[in-house]
């Protein structure tokens, strides 16, 4: 995956972050909530600005474990974020998420673990109220 992947990977989570019906920004919150309850995003005191690159993650994480899509992160934005218009927290962020068991790493490339799929499927179904979510 080239830098411009990435990007284009970023971008359209954050498309489908913006065009959200008030449904899916309900599913999206959840999401993120239970991914700070699991340590990623470190920023004590939560902005508007935080809040949306948050969500933006979790559309990320649930996107990569509906079509089971990797992440690739070449080693040039993982030192140098600022200089590629990536979020500087991104890698900080895959890493926590990779601590957490939520993503596995296979060299620069990020693809869900079974506990992320776990995660949202559970998360999804509590915020839909199906029947998954009582067992």
């Amino acid at each position: 995956m080239t830098n411009l992947e990435l990007l284009e990977k970023l971008d359209q989570a954050r498309d489908l972050f913006q065009s959200a019906n008030v449904h899916e920004q309900h599913e999206i919150e959840a999401i993120r909530t239970e991914l700070r309850l699991r340590g990623l995003f470190s920023s004590k005191q939560i902005r508007p600005t935080s809040m949306a690159y948050e969500s933006i993650v979790a559309v990320l994480f649930t996107q990569m474990t509906r079509t089971g899509q990797k992440l690739t992160v070449p080693p040039t934005i993982q030192t140098n974020a600022h200089k590629y218009s990536v979020p500087t927290c991104l890698p900080r962020d895959l890493a926590a998420a990779v601590k957490a068991d939520l993503l596995l790493l296979e060299g620069s490339t990020y693809s869900p673990a079974l506990r992320l799929h776990q995660l949202v499927q559970n998360t999804l179904a509590r915020v839909n109220g199906t029947k998954e979510a009582a067992a």
